[in-house]
């Protein structure tokens, strides 16, 4: 039993380096490129959908909420402008909104399993373990290769007393490429 407990608090002391949240890569194209674009063509949600990535991957969470609200607005059925802004509500710390922004982009796209992760990373900060554990479960089920899942999950598991789940995570994540 002492061994399963050692093994718990590594999980939870040394993180893998791959649970970073990522950012797309917006291409070529500057913010100020983008903004002209903007005042040529105001009405294209694209181009403020990739002014908001270029915002976020330069750290103005503000400016990109602001741009993927307008992408939104320009096309709401856009899963991907919800899933960035719930990143960006997130890095802000409005993690309510980014919640609700996870949820909007999974109803658009019910196979978003990186919206399931990030949300279920989002409930596991609030101490929801539960809720956590089933959107880790979805991303899973949707991509099984998927090792950020696996741990954060295993992690819910711990929390919740379930410690044989939760190294059976731990071992699953370790043996996925990542």
């Amino acid at each position: 039993m002492l061994f399963i407990r050692i093994i718990i608090l590594i999980a939870f002391l040394i993180p893998p380096v791959f649970c970073s949240a990522e950012i797309k890569e917006t291409g070529d194209a500057s913010i100020e490129d983008l903004n002209k674009a903007v005042a040529v063509n105001p009405k294209n949600s694209d181009i403020y959908y990739k002014r908001g990535l270029a915002h976020a991957q330069s750290g103005d969470t503000a400016e990109a909420i602001k741009d993927f609200t307008r992408a939104i607005a320009l096309n709401p059925g856009n899963a991907d402008a919800y899933y960035y802004r719930g990143q960006a509500h997130s890095k802000s710390g409005q993690n309510d909104m980014a919640i609700e922004d996870f949820k909007e982009a999974i109803e658009i796209n019910t196979d978003y399993y990186k919206a399931y992760y990030n949300r279920g990373l989002l409930y596991y900060d609030k101490g929801l373990y539960d809720n956590a554990v089933k959107d880790f479960d979805r991303a899973i089920e949707i991509n099984p290769k998927y090792a950020f899942a696996f741990y954060h999950r295993g992690l819910a598991y711990a929390l919740s007393g379930y410690t044989e789940k939760s190294i059976d995570d731990f071992q699953k994540a370790c043996g996925l490429d990542l």
